[in-house]
């Protein structure tokens, strides 16, 4: 990027004794001037020979000029465009019509701020006047937009050409799209390495941590389908994401993608245990009849896949997969943060041992429901359990075999039970059940169901086989 003021390395002395005789011979005042700065852009020490010798050496030194500028303007590296003091392009050279996808006498009649995205006109149009009213401009970094749709970013730098009737502008330009993008990608890295970090307190709720990312991604990228694919020993889950307003065709094909990397996955996965879930999201873009484009990236450390997914053709670019790579690798660090949080809060509302609510998490839910019951004033139900001479157990088969049955009388309860239900462990040998939306004729046919379980259960020892029976009490 050029940091130092523009020289202009031509023998600007003689500039201004151009003659009438030279105007006469075929001058090009504003020519003469571009080959000086051109000369000076490209390191050379040309002098331009204008003098008092007449008007045939005058035409002489102007068609020297005239081939120079010629030759700068077709092999020059450097891109170049001279505009009116409208903006109008007057001339460009071959280095920016191959850059924005033009043919170089396409681009003359062009208005050059019209070449530019809508949010950069304006910055166009101030750097081209700042140059006709002062000489030059500081140098910037403007976003022009080629032929196709794509977009290059430019380091641009202006000098004022006096003609005789009319002023122009000479802008030389210097592609920097490459390390322009490295810095915004490296700042939207960045950005959403941070925004990641504020999802933390949302570890509770996995939908509300991706509704997070999928905000995130659509600030960054361009997609109109989001799937994640998680692969745990006990349960798969694949998620596609995609707006209401999305076509059948593309979910279809979306959906397919993800049942192909599922097949990928092969012996890690359970087809019967893949939860499988289609959410409609606000804030992706409406899709169209079907895929164009899509990038899919494992995770890293765990077992998945995250993908992106458009309608368009060529949609994603390369940046798009390093920004995308980076997204990834947080997803897999943010999954993993909240798996380890999910274990964190299951084992400290869960009895160790049987797998049921403990005592404290046993109470918190039972505020709730009775909080719920009041408000809608529903029947609940308690049903209390004691296993009968638990001690004896202990006493005569040890402390293995009576966790064993603490645990068969667990399931029994869970079996007997319905989700909606909180079954618990009290404390020693004592269970206690919650049964919602349940009067006390219901409750006392599932405590019979339960008593008879228990007493038709059978726990086997090395040698042994352990039966117990339960009081039950329901209120």
């Amino acid at each position: 990027m050029r940091t130092g003021p523009l020289a202009i390395g031509a023998t600007a002395a003689a500039l201004p004794l151009l003659t009438a005789g030279a105007v006469l011979a075929g001058a090009a005042p504003a020519q003469v001037l571009i080959v000086a700065a051109l000369c000076a852009l490209a390191g050379g020490g040309t002098t331009i020979l204008l003098g008092k010798k007449g008007a045939s050496e005058a035409a002489v030194a102007l068609a020297d000029a005239n081939g120079c500028y010629q030759r700068l303007m077709t092999t020059m590296n450097d891109s170049v465009i001279v505009v009116d003091a409208q903006g109008r392009i007057i001339e460009a050279n071959q280095a920016i019509a191959k850059l924005l996808g033009y043919a170089p006498e396409e681009l003359p009649g062009h208005f050059l701020p019209d070449l530019t995205p809508a949010k950069e006109r304006r910055i166009m149009q101030d750097f081209i006047g700042e140059t006709l009213a002062n000489g030059t401009a500081e140098a910037k970094d403007i976003m022009l937009v080629q032929q196709n749709g794509d977009t290059s970013w430019l380091d641009c730098a202006a000098v004022r050409i006096e003609g005789d009737a009319d002023v122009s502008a000479q802008i030389m330009l210097k592609d920097i799209t490459a390390s322009k993008r490295q810095f915004i990608l490296t700042e939207k890295e960045i950005s959403f390495v941070h925004e990641l970090s504020r999802t933390l307190p949302l570890l509770q709720d996995f939908d509300q941590m991706l509704d997070k990312i999928l905000s995130m991604l659509s600030n960054a990228l361009p997609f109109e389908g989001f799937a994640l694919v998680l692969a745990e020993p006990a349960e798969t889950m694949a998620t596609v994401c995609v707006s209401e307003k999305a076509e059948a065709g593309f979910i279809a094909e979306v959906e397919g993608c993800v049942m192909d990397i599922l097949a990928d996955l092969g012996d890690n996965v359970d087809a019967a245990s893949v939860d499988f879930n289609l959410e409609f999201k606000d804030g992706i873009d409406p899709a169209g009849t079907s895929v164009g484009s899509q990038i899919m990236l494992p995770l890293a450390v765990v077992n998945g896949v995250a993908g992106l997914f458009s309608s368009k053709e060529n949609a994603f670019k390369k940046e798009d997969l390093s920004l995308f790579s980076t997204m990834v690798s947080g997803i897999s660090s943010l999954y993993i943060a909240y798996k380890s949080y999910q274990q964190v809060q299951h084992l400290s509302i869960t009895d160790s041992l049987t797998g049921l609510y403990n005592r404290r998490k046993f109470f918190e839910e039972l505020e709730r429901e009775i909080e719920r019951i009041t408000r809608y004033e529903a029947p609940m139900t308690l049903v209390m359990l004691d296993l009968d001479h638990f001690k004896a157990v202990n006493d005569q088969f040890g402390h293995q075999m009576g966790d064993e049955v603490l645990k068969e009388t667990a399931k029994v309860m869970l079996a007997n039970t319905r989700k909606t239900d909180i079954v618990a462990r009290y404390g020693g040998e004592e269970f206690i059940i919650v049964l919602t939306e349940t009067p006390l004729e219901g409750a006392v046919g599932v405590a019979t169901r339960i008593n008879q379980a228990i007493e038709e259960a059978v726990v086997l020892g090395a040698a042994v086989e352990i039966k117990v029976t339960a009081s039950l009490g329901v209120a």
